[in-house]
């Protein structure tokens, strides 16, 4: 009987899921030090934060079942766009997240919220 320890395909299955996992937990780091700065008022290391979340989320492969981190990095950076007045861009992000995730609620309603304030 084959074991995991023998078995080279399990084996790097399991490389990838936790490699994967650690990269997403490094993402969700990210955006939690993003979010704090954001409220602390610095406005560009939060966006720097932000980004460097989304860089490490257009590595992972989109979820099948619900998205880990629980709010995607671009939805996140969509919100704080927005919040800027960047509307075109936050636009932008919150169509990736779609691309991703289609019919995410949170996103649709941003993508939403980002084109009425449109000029």
């Amino acid at each position: 009987m084959t074991n995991i320890l023998t078995n080279s395909a399990a084996l790097k299955s399991l490389y990838h899921l936790q490699r994967n996992e650690g990269r997403a937990t490094e993402a969700t780091e990210r955006l939690a030090s993003g979010k704090r700065l954001n409220k602390a008022g610095d406005d560009a290391a939060a966006e720097r934060h932000m980004i460097g979340a989304i860089e490490i989320e257009e590595t992972l492969n989109a979820p099948s079942g619900p998205p880990f981190p629980m709010k995607p990095a671009f939805e996140m950076y969509g919100e704080f766009l927005v919040e800027k007045g960047r509307y075109d861009e936050a636009a932008r992000q919150f169509n990736k997240v779609l691309e991703r995730a289609p019919n995410r609620t949170k996103s649709i309603q941003g993508l939403e919220w980002a084109l009425s304030n449109m000029e």
